[in-house]
């Protein structure tokens, strides 16, 4: 790929990023108000976990097929597409509110919403190194990684206040404003678009581009093979996490929805301390040293298991939940600009977005089966939360051990090679 590019922060950078911020914090606002809306409204955490799990079934599927038509189509006319598209989404949910079933209604949004931000992601991954240069992809991919949990920081903190103070219809008026937004920059975009062979036949042609995909990652790059694995066994147990958190403030440390907002908004401040301390790093950050930050996030859970196993007064027990959240989601930053920066080093052009979508297909794959499990087990053993919680960090521990056995072996000067083998 022929690069143009000579900085980080030009136009169409700049553009992208602003823009994703917009849509992200919408995206944000809605996938946390939703399912917390469904919540306070029957009181059952395995609903909300089956809710949840249903609408990222969906997301996962579609995120190969995003990679795909990211690298045949327009990647500027997919990214404004599907953001008008979510608006006009959010109006007609506005339009119906009040007179449709809540539950199935609200899940068919969650979907759609989870279904476009999946191909919009596999989008906006495969544009980067069209548009920076390629000794600058470490700080495009941090810069992305901040915008995306300043996004989750403001996000739940607006979700909390609006649902709390205003209700459902703030919500998705504030959302569908910021999304009009996000369309209007986004009009501005210029992306280079490297046309491919083609059949004629655009469905022959995406699956054709899938299977390329994965046997590159199965035969010709098997370290991509062990790095889907273990995206796949940690976002199951992250799932913990995502369905345990609001059922322990809201549920045992009889909290409200403010409170969650604030906790789950904070721990997004350490997403971005997470994104910021990668950008330093800069080209130091390695695969190879990807296992501390999944033993990091293994105590996090740790901890969260600990706090109700021992007796500890309220506010101190949300207090370490908050702190482990911050902590965690700052090591999940660190690791996944460290498997984007080696998957875009690693993988031929064509094949990028399909990649980065098969990424998300194995993430999003794990996740609904670990939010629908851990719902049910926190429908039941919610009282003793501990019994949930080592068990998952166990697990992870295990994960952190064989990928640091595995990643070990690797030549310091791996990302190297892989940067030739692309271009070979």
């Amino acid at each position: 790929m022929e690069q143009t590019k000579t900085k980080l922060w030009n136009k169409d950078f700049t553009i992208l990023t602003i823009g994703q911020m917009i849509s992200l914090i919408a995206n944000g606002i809605l996938r946390f108000a939703l399912p917390l809306h469904i919540f306070l409204m029957s009181g059952s955490a395995e609903l909300m976990g089956r809710v949840l799990a249903l609408s990222l079934i969906p997301m996962a599927i579609l995120s190969p097929l995003g990679g795909a038509l990211a690298d045949r189509l327009n990647k500027k006319w997919i990214i404004v597409f599907l953001d008008f598209l979510t608006a006009v989404i959010i109006l007609l949910y506005l339009w119906t509110l009040g007179s449709l079933s809540i539950v199935p209604f609200t899940t068919i949004a969650l979907i759609l919403f989870s279904s476009i931000k999946a191909v919009m992601s596999s989008t906006t991954d495969a544009c980067i190194p069209f548009i920076v240069p390629t000794d600058e992809l470490v700080s495009a991919n941090s810069v992305n990684m901040i915008v995306t949990n300043l996004s989750m920081l403001l996000g739940p903190a607006l979700g909390g206040v609006l649902l709390a103070g205003f209700g459902l219809e703030a919500i998705l008026i504030v959302s569908g404003i910021c999304l009009i937004l996000a369309t209007i920059m986004e009009l501005f975009l210029k992306i280079p678009n490297i046309k491919q062979k083609s059949s004629g036949n655009m469905v022959k042609d995406v699956l054709k581009d899938m299977g390329d995909c994965l046997h590159f990652a199965l035969r010709k790059k098997p370290i991509i093979a062990k790095i889907l694995l273990i995206i796949a066994t940690t976002q199951f147990t992250a799932a913990s996490i995502a369905i345990g958190v609001p059922v322990l403030i809201l549920q045992n440390l009889g909290m409200d929805e403010r409170m969650l907002g604030i906790s789950t908004g904070l721990s997004a401040i350490g997403g971005i301390g997470g994104g910021i301390m990668a950008g330093i790093l800069g080209q130091k950050l390695k695969i190879q040293q990807s296992y501390w930050t999944l033993i990091t996030k293994a105590l996090c859970i740790f901890s969260l298991g600990l706090v109700f196993f021992l007796p500890t007064p309220g506010f101190l027990a949300y207090s370490i939940i908050t702190a482990s959240m911050f902590v965690m989601f700052g090591a999940s930053t660190i690791f996944s600009i460290q498997v984007a920066v080696f998957v875009q080093r690693s993988t031929p052009t064509e094949l990028l977005g399909k990649m980065m979508g098969l990424i998300m297909l194995v993430a999003l794959m794990a996740l609904p089966l670990g939010s629908w499990g851990y719902g049910f087990l926190f429908e039941y053993f919610g009282e003793d939360p501990w019994i949930i919680l080592f068990p998952a960090a166990f697990l992870m521990i295990i994960v952190s051990l064989w990928s640091m056995i595995y990643f070990k072996g690797l030549l310091p000067e791996s990302d190297t090679d892989n940067i030739s083998d692309n271009h070979q």
